[in-house]
């Protein structure tokens, strides 16, 4: 601690009392400590309730189900998304294409409008 700082740590006790051979940058009165104090106390307040206002944000925000998921739901949504068995491959919907050629629809009705290979129910 400087010569100065213990002078004026000294003052507060002899009561908040500026020692006499303290002027200037090292003169420090009780009052001007206090109000800096004070404004440090004030600050920090307004820090913590920033603080304190964020933290109840954060945890509003991680509790919306509505925009997280549960652990157990990651758990359905990855095992479905990996299901081979349920999904289309590109690989499989090319061989697929590939064996049904032209538009389905037009060979569908071409196919069912066909009466040469079909029965009618006149013909029953």
């Amino acid at each position: 601690m400087s010569q100065a700082s213990q002078k004026i740590a000294q003052q507060y006790i002899d009561g908040g009392v500026v020692p006499a051979d303290l002027a200037g940058q090292d003169a420090a009165t009780k009052t001007y400590v206090d109000a800096q104090l004070s404004q440090r106390d004030t600050s920090i307040t307004a820090a913590a309730s920033a603080a304190g206002a964020a933290q109840t944000s954060i945890n509003t925000h991680k509790a919306d189900n509505t925009v997280h998921v549960t652990p157990s739901e990651k758990t359905t949504y990855t095992n479905h998304i990996s299901d081979a068995n349920i999904h289309v491959t590109i690989a499989k919907k090319a061989e697929w294409d590939s064996k049904a050629p032209g538009s389905t629809a037009t060979e569908l009705s071409a196919h069912t409008g066909n009466a040469t290979i079909h029965v009618t129910a006149a013909d029953h």
